[in-house]
């Protein structure tokens, strides 16, 4: 059964927070033993896992981007320094 596009994305970014969650390798997602895994759990699996390089490249920059952008609104556009 295929994803959504809605899927894969939650899927992808659910990927991300258990990489840093779990302290993993972004290309653990690449690895033949973990890929393995996913399509014993179900065979589509493999289609919508990201590579190391989009979890470690635009889904990284995008979750930053969302902190970045809940920490603009916490901080109404004040700027802070760090010494």
């Amino acid at each position: 059964m295929p994803f959504s596009d809605s899927e894969k994305d939650a899927i992808q970014a659910q990927s991300l927070r258990a990489a840093i969650s779990a302290n993993w390798s972004f290309r653990s997602f690449e690895n033949p033993e973990v890929v393995k895994l996913f399509w014993m759990m179900r065979s589509a699996a493999p289609e919508i896992l990201p590579s190391g390089k989009v979890v470690g490249g635009k889904l990284l920059n995008d979750a930053a981007a969302k902190v970045e952008s809940k920490l603009d609104k916490v901080l109404n556009g004040k700027h802070v320094g760090l010494k």
